[in-house]
C-alpha cells in the first residue's frame, strides 16, 4: 500500500479508482466501503484528512481521535491500494472558493451547525478534484451530508459516480461512529436505544393524515409503502435520486399495505405521533433530542412515508452528539 502525502504523488495508472474519504479513526463503517471499491473498481484510494472547516468554533477538531498507524494498518487489511493523507495546507493553501449547497444543507444539521456542509461540500469537491476518481463511496449514516454531496456532484456535473452504502451497526444495533469512542461505559449501554426507537417508528402502522374537510369514499382505498428494513444486498436506484449514476449499495423490500375506509387511521397512529412518543422515549433514556424527524429525499419534513423518504435523529448522551437514521419507505 502506497501512502501518499503530496499531491504531486497523485498519478494513478489504473483505468477505474474507487474513492472513499474519510476523517482518520477508521472502523469497519469504512473498511466495508473500502473492501467494496477494491470489488468494484479494482483500484482503491482512501483519504485521512481531519477536515477543519468542517468544524465549529465549539466542536471537537482539536480532540478528534487520531491514529495514523492504527488506520494504515486496517486500510491495508482492506485491500487499499494507496492513502492520501494531505496536510491542510496542502488542501487550503492560497484557497478563497467554498461550496454551498442550498435546499438539503438548510435544515437539520445545517442550523445546528453553520457552516458544517459548506466545509463537507468544499474539502469533497477539492478531494475529487485531487485524486479524480470514477467512483465515490460513503456511508449512509451521515444521511444529509449523502444528499448534499449527490446535489453538488448533480448540480456542477461532476465526472464521478457516487456509490451510498448501508449503516454498519454494531451489534447491539449502534451506528459504528469514531465518536462513539467518547461514550463512557454506561452511555455506551444506552446509546442503541437510538437505533431501537428508529426502528419502532419504522416499523409501525402508519397512517397517512386525513383532511378535515374531505372524507374517504366507500371506492375509495389508501395505499401506503411500509419497508421491513431488510437489505437486498444488491444495487438498486435511489427513488429519491434522478440521476442515473446514483445507486445505493442496499435496498429495502418493500411490501404494500392497504388501508380502507374500513380500517379508519386512529389519531395515535399517525407519523407524527410515533415521533413525538419516539422522542419522549429518547429524553426518557437520558438523551437530549436535538431533531428526530422524518424527511423525503430532499431533506424536507413529511408526514407519511414515501419512496425515499428516512428518519432522521441527532441527540446528545452526555457529551457525546450521535446521528443515526433508517429507511421509513
Amino acid at each position: 500500500m502506497k501512502i501518499i502525502r503530496s499531491l504531486t504523488e497523485l498519478q494513478f495508472s489504473a483505468p477505474r479508482v474507487g474513492f472513499v474519504p474519510t476523517m482518520g479513526a477508521l472502523h469497519e463503517g469504512h473498511l466495508s466501503l473500502m473492501r467494496q471499491a477494491k470489488a468494484e473498481c479494482g483500484f482503491c484510494v482512501a483519504s485521512i484528512f481531519v477536515n477543519p472547516t468542517q468544524f465549529g468554533p465549539n466542536e471537537d477538531f482539536n480532540k478528534y481521535p487520531r491514529d495514523e498507524a492504527r488506520d494504515f494498518e486496517l486500510a491495508e487489511s482492506a485491500g487499499v491500494d494507496a492513502v492520501f493523507c494531505p496536510t491542510v495546507e496542502e488542501v487550503y493553501s492560497g484557497s478563497c472558493t467554498t461550496v454551498r449547497v442550498s435546499g438539503v444543507a438548510d435544515r437539520w444539521e445545517g442550523p445546528l451547525r453553520p457552516g458544517h456542509f459548506e466545509g463537507v461540500a468544499t474539502v469533497v469537491h477539492k478531494l475529487f478534484g485531487m485524486v479524480r476518481p470514477q467512483v465515490a463511496y460513503f456511508g449512509l449514516k451521515d444521511f444529509q451530508q449523502c444528499r448534499v454531496i449527490a446535489k453538488m456532484v448533480s448540480d456542477l456535473y461532476l465526472p464521478v459516480e457516487l456509490v451510498f452504502c448501508e449503516t454498519i451497526r454494531e451489534p447491539d444495533g449502534l451506528a459504528m461512529s469514531s465518536r462513539n469512542r467518547y461514550l463512557s461505559p454506561e452511555e455506551r449501554v444506552i446509546a442503541p436505544k437510538i437505533y431501537e426507537v428508529l426502528r419502532g417508528v419504522a416499523g409501525a402502522d402508519i397512517f397517512a393524515p386525513c383532511s378535515s374537510d374531505r372524507s374517504i369514499g366507500s371506492d375509495e382505498q389508501v395505499t401506503l409503502k411500509g419497508s421491513n428494513l431488510s437489505s437486498t444486498g444488491s444495487g438498486v436506484a435511489d427513488p429519491g435520486f434522478k440521476d442515473p449514476q446514483f445507486r445505493t449499495l442496499e435496498g429495502c423490500r418493500i411490501f404494500p399495505d392497504v388501508i380502507s375506509q374500513q380500517t379508519p387511521p386512529m389519531p395515535d397512529s399517525s407519523l407524527t405521533s410515533h415521533l413525538n412518543r419516539a422522542s419522549s422515549d429518547l429524553t426518557n433514556a437520558g438523551f437530549r433530542v436535538e431533531y428526530l424527524a422524518a424527511v423525503s429525499a430532499e431533506m424536507h419534513p413529511i408526514e407519511a412515508p414515501e419512496p425515499g423518504s428516512r428518519l432522521i435523529v441527532a441527540a446528545w448522551l452526555g457529551k457525546t452528539r450521535l446521528i443515526d437514521n433508517v429507511a421509513l419507505s
